[in-house]
């Protein structure tokens, strides 16, 4: 059940637009908020799982929140998300729901993969095209993975809400 159709909410200056990457730019001014925001149909009840990427350098986040009416955070408060692959639960009671991502920074970050996974397996992106080479290290619920290719932090958050986020 991918997400599309993204209505731009953002206040000010700040934008959404679709880049010719194949993903969503959300573009900051000066003492604005870019925003995006979708409403999304819900006929089941129970936890839902929301996947996404957030695209940007090092340090750059995203906020996101899903709420009931628009702008609100009632199902689930504001979550920093990193750049990096990020799965989220939350229990939308049943009822349709709207999520939103956010920031207010002077430069572009990117949202890619949104999609809602109902009674699906849990997939997480990842940059990584073998496990060959994977060196890692972890300390109860965050593991640290390293390659030739940027240092990742993969956390869990929960039995359905996990991140993999690259480290600065």
């Amino acid at each position: 059940n991918n997400i599309t159709g993204w209505t731009d909410v953002s206040a000010g200056a700040a934008s959404i637009a679709h880049n010719g990457l194949g993903y969503m730019d959300l573009i900051g001014a000066a003492s604005s908020t870019a925003a995006a925001e979708q409403q999304v149909v819900c006929t089941t009840s129970g936890e839902h799982v929301i996947r996404f990427s957030v695209i940007g350098a090092p340090g750059d986040t995203l906020t996101l929140s899903i709420g009931s009416t628009s702008g609100a955070t009632d199902i689930l408060a504001d979550q920093e998300c990193a750049v990096g692959y990020h799965c989220q639960a939350f229990n939308p009671l049943g009822a349709n729901f709207f999520v939103r991502f956010r920031h207010s920074a002077i430069k572009t970050r990117g949202l890619d993969d949104v999609a809602i996974l109902d009674n699906q397996p849990l997939e997480l992106g990842t940059p990584y095209d073998g496990v060959r080479l994977l060196k890692t290290a972890q300390t109860a619920d965050v593991m640290y993975l390293a390659s030739n290719q940027a240092t990742h932090k993969l956390s869990r958050r929960g039995h359905t809400s996990w991140s993999l986020t690259r480290v600065a």
